[in-house]
């Protein structure tokens, strides 16, 4: 079974940003991030499929321009993982990603995240990274609240 870490965890993921990010405008970028990440353990479960040893850091930059209040565009900037559908996987579930007000300039803003089977994955995440692992098994979460 492999899970997903909480994006909670997304707080540290942020690791450098273009311009002047305010903690109020990475507040939400990161809360905005929250609603995605079935999406992101999707696009890591369609990879391990093709790919069980697929396993590790994918660096990505959001770019939010100043007068919109969504992800206008995602790079892959970096990636241990050489799966091209993933890759572009993972730019379609953040690219829109909706913050509650326009920044006032545009903002680039740099997440590592990591893909790791839940059994492989650290006890605690690197600094500077976001754990993404693929969905439990149908009926794991289930048991594992019984």
């Amino acid at each position: 079974m492999i899970r997903v870490t909480t994006v909670a965890a997304l707080a540290a993921a942020l690791f450098g940003c273009s311009g002047t990010l305010g903690g109020k405008t990475r507040d939400q970028i990161r809360e905005g991030m929250t609603g995605k990440q079935a999406e992101l353990q999707q696009c890591y479960a369609d990879a391990l499929g093709r790919n069980r040893d697929a396993a590790g850091q994918v660096a990505v930059a959001l770019h939010v321009k100043a007068d919109t209040k969504t992800v206008d565009q995602v790079d892959v900037e970096e990636s241990a993982i050489e799966d091209q559908e993933m890759q572009a996987c993972v730019q379609r579930a953040l690219t829109g990603v909706a913050i509650p007000e326009a920044p006032g300039q545009n903002v680039q803003a740099h997440f590592r995240l990591d893909f790791q089977p839940s059994g492989d994955a650290p006890a605690a995440p690197a600094e500077g990274t976001m754990p993404v692992g693929e969905a439990p098994a149908e009926g794991a979460e289930a048991a594992a609240a019984e």
